[in-house]
């Protein structure tokens, strides 16, 4: 029974390879400026599809297992591409010495595998164990590559902390990315560890019930990402106020006086990004630097502002309090309510009441 469920869990496992390039294809066509972030994801979840490639569906067509070229340079690659993923949101570039440096170990780690692949070939009849827990040479590798993917997941991170920040929680779904490649980072520690100290409690079917966990969860984020690319794939940060965004703030405040988008009650920070032509990230920087306040205080401001002049004109005697909160833009009167008193310091009712006086 168990041999039937793991071939149905490497053909689930094709399945997921198909949708990678599938998603590297529509991740990498994406228009500027989500094109670059997007290639970049893309090219991390097919890379990992090709380590998966490796260790489950190669060895049944070839019958050897860990020697599929393709994934020569995968395992010092990911944690690069997953850093340059990041980066680019943060809309920071990266020095050509740190690209140089993050870089030079897949370089080096070709030329290793270089190495390995010429002496399997030239050494007629030697058994070169490298891959299978056999000797230091595997312990090495797999330290360094754990040790170099932990140095770009914190890197990553303390990127990913200055922007969640930043844009607070419109960007829960990069909190959910890193809890996943946390976990990822975390399984892969724990089964090398496994490997040094116990090897004889690792068995094949905890690596492929993993890599299925770990390659439905990355195919989701890439889908989840392509779905709502116009809002995951622009910058993260905004690290310094761009010129171009030097009078937005004055800007922003004619724009909500003249057309009144305040009494829009669906109004969004998107909505007042759009108007003035920039990303909703920068309306954001704007919002909080320019105008030293936030979004639903600056909207509220201006929709109770609206509703004091209703009833200071008389154009709202005839109205419920509910009427006028509508009318301001409001969606409920808790909010219209709360707003108002602490704007005036009065509840609207008592406001009222003092006109009619």
């Amino acid at each position: 029974m168990s041999d039937i469920n793991f071939q149905m869990l490497d053909l689930i496992i094709i399945s997921g390879g198909v949708n990678a390039m599938i998603l590297l294809i529509i991740l990498t066509s994406l228009k500027k400026p989500l094109k670059e972030a997007g290639r970049y994801l893309g090219l991390f979840i097919f890379g990992y599809f090709l380590n998966l490639f490796n260790w489950t569906i190669f060895p049944l067509v070839s019958g050897q297992q860990g020697w599929f070229i393709p994934w020569i340079p995968v395992v010092f690659f990911l944690p690069y591409l997953l850093y340059l993923f990041f980066n680019t949101l943060n809309g920071e570039k990266v020095p050509k010495w740190k690209h140089a440096l993050l870089l030079l170990p897949g370089i080096v780690d070709i030329g290793f595998q270089s190495v390995r692949y010429y002496l399997m070939i030239s050494e007629d009849g030697w058994d070169y164990q490298f891959m299978m827990n056999k000797g230091p040479i595997y312990f090495t590798y797999d330290s360094l590559a754990i040790t170099f993917s932990f140095v770009c997941f914190l890197l990553v991170a303390k990127m990913f902390q200055s922007g969640r920040k930043e844009l607070q929680t419109r960007h829960k779904f990069y909190l959910y990315m890193m809890l996943f490649l946390s976990y990822m980072l975390l399984r892969w520690v724990l089964f090398f560890l496994a490997d040094v100290f116990a090897p004889q409690l690792l068995q094949y079917s905890f690596f492929k019930v993993a890599w299925f966990i770990e390659m439905t969860g990355l195919l989701i984020i890439g889908y989840h990402a392509f779905i709502h690319s116009k809002r995951y794939l622009q910058k993260l940060v905004i690290s310094k106020a761009p010129e171009k965004l030097k009078n937005h703030g004055t800007d922003l405040l004619v724009l909500l006086t003249e057309k009144q988008l305040y009494l829009n009650p669906g109004l969004t920070r998107r909505d007042l990004a759009a108007a003035l032509d920039i990303s909703e990230p920068e309306i954001s920087h704007v919002i909080k630097n320019q105008l030293n306040t936030t979004f639903y205080k600056l909207i509220n401001e201006h929709r109770v502002k609206t509703a004091v002049s209703f009833i200071e004109s008389g154009m709202a005697d005839t109205f419920t309090l509910e009427t006028i909160a509508k009318k301001a833009g409001f969606k409920s009167t808790t909010t219209f309510n709360k707003s108002f008193k602490d704007l005036t310091g009065m509840t609207p009712n008592s406001f009222r009441k003092q006109q009619k006086n």
